[in-house]
């Protein structure tokens, strides 16, 4: 979930207790309250996260967010209450167990103040997990590499097992992950004001784009934004410095 205008978000992890904070797959918790109705973009992130909403005069639940290969927007009510648990790229969830274990066979949500920190560890240790070969690959894949054939050149594999391996774990190609990551780190680069300095086509160069059109065109497809624009400000570029992938 990102933030907009009348919402805010804010990271829980370092305040989570030991026992959420122990889990692997684990990457950050947050919460957002919304003030007032609107609609809030959410940014790709190569994540999926376990999420709580609460609407008023509405049966609580919780559900998990797609990996979504560009930006959305998501209908926010005035009252609505959100609890996530963002999970690191490429975690196996197993997804029915999971929220049945916390929705119930009626699908009744519980509360989040009705789970101890022990009970929501519990749950995520038991269906969820992060494959250490999954986690170094993809970790390569957001590395300064230019090409699929480099990455599996370095973890010592062909590019089609690497493709096989990556597309089974995730559900995407690794081409996927690399755009991903690369446009993410670029987006930030735009919006660092130590690249202030740097003009748009160095940037593009810098994070491996063929030119700044080339730039240009994987920002709109990501982000829904120009790297003009995200300079100018907005949504994206205070998400794309939420944990996340790349």
């Amino acid at each position: 979930m990102g933030q907009s205008f009348g919402l805010y978000i804010l990271d829980l992890l370092d305040m989570a207790p030991g026992k959420i904070k122990g889990i692997e797959s684990l990457l950050s918790c947050w919460q957002m309250d919304a003030d007032r109705d609107e609609k809030s973009l959410v940014i790709p992130d190569g994540c999926r996260d376990l999420i709580y909403k609460s609407s008023p005069g509405k049966r609580p639940v919780w559900f998990l967010s797609d990996l979504e290969d560009s930006s959305y927007q998501v209908p926010v009510a005035k009252g609505d209450v959100f609890r996530g648990y963002r999970l690191r790229p490429g975690a196996n969830i197993q997804s029915e167990q999971l929220l049945w274990s916390l929705n119930g066979p009626e699908g009744k949500g519980a509360l989040p103040h009705e789970l101890t920190a022990g009970d929501l560890a519990s749950r995520l240790e038991s269906f969820t997990e992060l494959k250490r070969e999954l986690d170094q690959a993809l970790n390569c894949l957001a590395s300064d590499v230019s090409s699929i054939a480099q990455v599996a050149n370095l973890l010592g594999v062909s590019v089609r097992t690497l493709h096989r391996y990556i597309w089974q774990g995730t559900g995407r190609p690794p081409l996927f992950w690399l755009r991903l990551a690369r446009v993410r780190k670029a987006g930030r680069a735009v919006t660092s004001s130590c690249s202030l300095a740097e003009s748009l086509a160095e940037i593009a160069f810098d994070h491996g784009f063929s030119d700044q059109a080339h730039m240009s065109r994987e920002f709109r497809k990501w982000l829904l934004i120009t790297p003009s624009a995200l300079r100018g400000g907005g949504t994206q570029g205070v998400q794309l410095l939420e944990r996340g992938y790349g």
